[in-house]
């Protein structure tokens, strides 16, 4: 490289030297001021460094600047972002920009520049989405970096992880993610850190500590509204929420937020668990922002305890706050899909099944079995893809015959019809509705099912989060949407028109979720298969590999569901079936 300052031992020593050396942001020289909390977690070169935080804190930035800081210092790198679609985007936008608006960082990279591959010398920069970690073989490196740990798919980051086995310069990782529920990514990585914390200065005591808490915010001794501890009622939460502030556990003294930045600003990380140094941990929450307020995130906490929508509080403590969130109710994460992904597809002649959302000129299917490992029974969701039209030539997949299907009735009622009365019996449609108060209601004369949309999602959750559901990694699979659209439905509380709480079922705004809907007739095929046939869902036990087996000898094949859905369905019988 050319144009080498005179003192490269000194920014190479000090990342946050470096970032303010060469890299522009906004037209601007980089500058800690107001992100103080940066430069530490800059400058840590320990071997494994992993960061617990709340969203828009400028963390992504951090990450690339450390990222093209140990390109320049002759370090190949791993980028890891949870899938391929996230290294596009990233890679176009925010590490284009990067380069566009920093010349020393443009200039770094003129050898091979692609999107998944940024060359600096004897050094590279690799992006890698972790869906589909076949990728990460073949690909050594001195540094690991993942943004996004929760939503990445941990089978993948271990494979990540081995890349830098043969590292002659001293391997590093650096893991970094808004957590989302307890035992899950980052949550696992930071309880074996030291887990350091943001220390402030109180400006009227000498009482110093971090600006956080335990339990529901109301509980936390750092902040204060009119009434506190006390919700207010939706109607007042505008006006009380004005009156929030951060409260010394101390003194008492309220500060202003002023004195709550200019704390911030001066603030420190102080260690929790010294003796686990070989692992450096940063636990930090939007109470130590420059852009936030005390009163916005107190807002934001009332509206979400008022929400009937458990998702609400979900994010709230996810993103606002930087914690884990383990409630009833609400919906799945992108990290509780991707935890269901396996890479070895079960074998054997299996009884296909599938799930078809009727879209807008496309079927979104999903195909899949039952399956046993061990002493459980588990669906396996073989692959997602999309048909344009109606061609039914997907009953004879190249992974055998297709012998029951549940497809959505609307809106194409008459096409689902003709299917329906073309196949015999094996392709029912499918009603979706609330208050059913089971799974399904079949009617056998005109092949349709009622689906209760309540139960079917609940039932649907619960398989990925409780390891009841696996989902294959097939290269033919459309994991990248699927993995979004599943996480889109949700169930909650709410109340009718006599004030009596019901469950709902909902969609969140801003993506689509036939893929979830597809899946759920996977579940109701699969279903009804079992009641036609009331036999193994499983080929005899001899044709199989030995960690599957028959399903007769099942004593539980739900693994505790009927606690979660038992008044769901008619009899034990139908638990069995399904």
């Amino acid at each position: 490289m050319s144009h080498r300052p005179q003192d490269r031992v000194e920014e190479l020593a000090f990342p946050s030297l470096w970032a303010e050396r060469h890299r522009v942001i906004q037209g601007r020289p980089w500058s800690f001021e107001g992100r103080e909390y940066l430069r530490d977690i800059h400058d840590d070169l320990s071997e494994e460094v992993v960061v617990q935080k709340a969203a828009q804190l400028g963390f992504t930035e951090f990450l690339q600047n450390r990222a093209c800081h140990a390109i320049d210092s002759g370090r190949s790198t791993i980028y890891c972002l949870p899938t391929s679609e996230d290294v596009k985007r990233h890679s176009k936008t925010r590490f284009n920009a990067l380069k566009d608006q920093s010349p020393y960082i443009d200039s770094m990279f003129i050898d091979t520049d692609t999107i998944d591959v940024k060359r600096c010398g004897d050094a590279a920069l690799y992006f890698f989405g972790t869906i589909g970690k076949t990728e990460l073989y073949g690909t050594p490196a001195d540094e690991l970096i993942v943004d996004e740990v929760d939503r990445c798919d941990q089978d993948a980051l271990s494979t990540a992880r081995h890349r830098l086995d043969g590292s002659s310069k001293g391997a590093r990782s650096l893991w970094v993610s808004t957590p989302t529920r307890p035992g899950v990514g980052v949550d696992v990585l930071i309880k074996q850190s030291d887990q350091k914390e943001w220390h402030v200065q109180c400006p009227s005591c000498d009482w110093s500590g971090p600006l956080d808490g335990s339990g529901d915010l109301e509980k936390w001794t750092c902040l204060w509204w009119k009434g506190w501890p006390k919700i207010p009622e939706p109607q007042d939460i505008v006006q009380v929420s004005d009156t929030a502030c951060v409260r010394c556990p101390g003194c008492g003294a309220k500060w202003t937020e002023d004195e709550r930045r200019a704390a911030c600003s001066a603030g420190k990380w102080v260690a929790r668990l010294p003796e686990n140094a070989s692992v450096s941990g940063y636990i930090i929450t939007q109470l130590v922002s420059p852009t936030m307020t005390t009163q916005k995130i107190v807002r934001e906490f009332f509206n979400a305890r008022h929400s009937p929508n458990p998702h609400r509080m979900e994010e709230f403590v996810n993103q606002t706050m930087g914690k884990t969130f383990k409630g009833v109710g609400g919906g799945i994460s992108e990290a509780d899909v991707f935890a269901a992904y396996r890479q070895e597809r079960p074998s054997g002649d299996l009884q296909w099944c599938l799930g078809v959302d009727v879209g807008h000129r496309k079927l979104y299917c999903c195909q899949g079995t039952r399956i046993r490992d061990g002493y459980k029974q588990v669906l396996w969701v073989d692959r997602f893809f999309v048909l344009e039209g109606f061609d039914w030539s997907m009953t004879q997949d190249k992974r055998g015959h297709i012998v029951s299907c549940v497809i959505d009735q609307y809106p194409e009622t008459a096409k689902t019809e003709e299917l329906c009365s073309e196949f015999g019996g094996s392709v029912y449609r499918a009603r979706f509705g609330d208050g059913l108060g089971r799974a399904y209601r079949w009617n056998h004369e005109d092949y349709t099912v009622t689906v209760g949309r309540v139960e079917a999602i609940d039932a649907m959750h619960h398989g990925i989060r409780e390891g009841r559901t696996w989902i294959g990694q097939g290269t033919d699979s459309d994991l990248g949407a699927a993995s979004k659209h599943l996480t889109r439905v949700i169930t909650y509380y709410s109340s009718d028109n006599t004030g009596q709480a019901r469950r709902k079922a909902d969609s969140k705004v801003g993506g689509a979720d036939d893929y979830a809907f597809a899946q759920m007739g996977l579940e109701a095929a699969v279903t009804r298969l079992a009641e036609e046939r009331e036999v193994s869902w499983d080929v005899p036990e001899e044709d199989l590999e030995p960690s599957y087996a028959s399903f007769e000898d099942d004593k539980d094949p739900l693994g505790g569901m009927t606690d979660v859905l038992g008044d769901r369905f008619d009899s034990e019988k139908e638990w069995l079936r399904w």
